[in-house]
């Protein structure tokens, strides 16, 4: 499926138990959606590079056989990668065990983690992260509150 301007992965649940691997790299894909990825319950393998993806769901959660993810290409004349946002829906990343192809400085945002290695990111740094999130979070919700 890769190189065929697809701007979605395609509904692959009908052979979900059957299918290991899914290439859809080289496409216009902008978002993965855990509602039609979660029945592919077979899938081992992504690759999803050269994409203007930005956040990926957790995988790991979504996925019981899920083992390799390919975010970027190294390959000659094909260096590409995807532009993370590195909050709170990629932390999952840092956890994963299995084969991961990333840039080694994938983050785009937020600005205190651009043009930092991913080897370099710390469970402290998500935890910072995540914190400054759910503390805009709760304060946009409690200043839009209005008792009755």
């Amino acid at each position: 499926m890769s190189s065929n301007s697809l701007d979605r992965i395609p509904d692959l649940c009908a052979i979900g138990r059957t299918v290991e691997w899914i290439s859809v790299a080289r496409n216009n894909i902008k978002t993965i959606s855990p509602e039609n990825i979660s029945c592919l319950k077979a899938l081992q393998q992504l690759v999803i590079y050269s994409n203007p993806i930005s956040t990926l769901p957790d995988l790991m959660s979504l996925l019981p056989s899920f083992k390799g993810l390919y975010i970027y290409s190294s390959r000659l004349g094909d260096s590409s990668s995807i532009p993370l946002e590195c909050d709170c829906g990629v932390a999952w990343l840092k956890d994963f065990e299995g084969t991961l192809e990333i840039h080694p400085t994938p983050c785009h945002s937020p600005p205190s983690l651009v043009n930092t290695k991913w080897s370099s990111i710390t469970k402290r740094h998500w935890i910072e992260i995540c914190r400054e999130s759910i503390f805009l979070y709760f304060t946009l919700i409690s200043s839009s509150y209005q008792p009755l």
